[in-house]
């Protein structure tokens, strides 16, 4: 590379306080093929370098604080970029005292020859011109390689993340083979989503029992997003119709974000039953994992829960009638227990006053009796591991007959059981009593005629009955005769 060419690159700003000065050291600088640019106050010096930093700036000591403005605040010579030659005669040399607080090259004396001075300087600037933009060219060549390592430590990582996406769901398949049957459906769906890793977040739609509208059940779970309850219009009588499954989708996608896939759980209704709609983990995810294959699988699922939630609770375990009931346990106070067997039990009392004091008092508040009494039993038999025999009593409670060796394990399961049950969705508005205190109670009940008949009866009738004076029974006495 020729001297001109090397020369040609630098640029020189001048920052002088006598004209001959200036004169004479652009005279030298264009000779070695530099133009300098000269500033005539440190104001101008400083808005110049500012839009673009010289190679090299020659300083009079006399021009460093002027004009409201201090040298050393320039921002590149406070980031010590600036290559600051400092120029001084012997009058103003004292002044070079306030440079030592300055990175700089160093510093010219006036004289009457320049032209060797500035001609060793030049060839050190552009010696380290030279080098810098070598060290910048080398930069740029690492940079350029470290991001083709990060791509390719990215596309390695995408391949392994892609390879465990496509081996999920045999992962799924075998947790779900590993539920316990006891579980209910929400539930197995909670542990496959939190389990498996690859999926964010869920939301899950069914239509209420009148088939008006969406609503999104109550699933206690850090990754579970409640959907807001969508009135449809018209009454889907056979699931979840097109529209209504068009609308659950704009909604999840409110809930939920991007990457989301909708899945429709199909049971005995022309139409869907349920919707599930997961997000997944990232966009790898979105586009790699087999959803289809996952649907089919929950499908299975959700068959196998209704089969067990359907399925009727067997006449063994109901007595005939109240009355049955009745003689059964007086068995044990006014029987021989040898003549009755060795046996021993115990009796679960679920009061119901929290469900039917909110039917009575709202007065038009429909309830859906029948199914939530099917439904009640079915699940709790699916999920207790004890046997249980129950006694009907009408729509206050509900009473159930152990042995007495489950006794504390079943009355445990029943407080949990009673704990998580959607009571909210038999009720036609279940907005209404979405947060009102509606979970039974439960307690221990004596086993005889006399103990279940003193617990179940009902408030008022116990009221009423305090301070009564009993009259003796009239056995010939025969009322409200029919």
């Amino acid at each position: 590379m020729s001297q001109e060419t090397v020369h040609s690159r630098l640029s020189v700003a001048l920052l002088l306080s006598e004209i001959e000065d200036v004169k004479e050291i652009t005279e030298i600088f264009k000779k070695l093929g530099v133009i300098p640019h000269f500033y005539e106050d440190l104001k101008t010096f400083w808005h110049g370098t500012l839009e673009r930093m010289p190679s090299l700036a020659i300083v009079d000591v006399k021009k460093m604080n002027e004009c409201g403005l201090v040298l050393k605040n320039h921002p590149y010579v406070m980031n010590e970029e600036m290559p600051l030659l400092f120029f001084y005669s012997e009058r103003t040399e004292p002044l070079l005292i306030s440079t030592q607080e300055i990175f700089h090259l160093g510093t010219i004396k006036k004289a009457k020859n320049y032209e060797g001075i500035f001609k060793a300087l030049l060839k050190r600037i552009n010696k380290l011109l030279s080098l810098e933009q070598e060290n910048h060219n080398l930069k740029f060549d690492l940079n350029a390689k470290n991001e083709s390592i990060q791509k390719l430590e990215k596309e390695q990582e995408d391949i392994i993340k892609v390879s465990q996406y496509q081996n999920l769901p045999s992962e799924i398949a075998n947790l779900i083979a590993n539920q316990s049957s006891n579980v209910d459906f929400y539930k197995m769906i909670d542990n496959i989503i939190y389990q498996t890793g690859a999926f964010e977040s869920y939301s899950l739609a069914e239509l209420s029992f009148n088939g008006q509208k969406l609503v999104s059940p109550i699933v206690v779970s850090k990754k579970y997003r409640a959907m807001p309850s969508m009135w449809l219009g018209q009454i889907c009588q056979n699931g979840i119709e097109l529209f209504a499954q068009n609308m659950a989708n704009q909604v999840s996608l409110e809930v939920l974000g991007s990457q989301v896939v909708s899945m429709l759980l199909k049971g005995n209704s022309k139409h869907p039953e349920k919707m599930l709609f997961i997000k997944a983990v990232d966009e790898l995810c979105f586009q790699h994992f087999d959803w289809a294959l996952l649907e089919v699988m929950l499908n299975g699922l959700y068959a196998e829960s209704c089969l067990r939630e359907n399925k009727e609770v067997e006449n063994s375990k109901n007595f005939d009638s109240m009355f049955s009931a009745m003689s059964f346990l007086d068995q044990f106070v006014f029987e021989n227990n040898d003549a009755i067997g060795k046996k021993d039990f115990r009796l679960v009392r679920i009061n119901l006053d929290q469900i039917t004091d909110i039917l009575i008092k709202k007065g038009t508040e429909r309830f859906y009796f029948k199914k939530f009494h099917d439904d009640f039993l079915a699940k709790l038999e699916i999920q207790s591991k004890v046997p249980f025999k129950v006694i009907e009593n009408g729509v206050y409670d509900f009473i159930f007959l152990v042995e007495a060796p489950h006794f504390e394990l079943f009355f445990t399961e029943v407080k949990e059981f009673v704990a998580r049950f959607a009571y909210y969705k038999y009720f036609e508005n279940s907005e209404a009593v979405l947060f009102a205190d509606v979970i039974p109670q439960v307690e221990m009940v004596p086993v005889s005629a006399y103990g279940l008949l003193k617990h179940t009866k009902r408030k008022d009738q116990l009221n009423s009955m305090v301070g009564v004076k009993h009259s003796p029974i009239s056995w010939n006495r025969v009322e409200n005769e029919i």
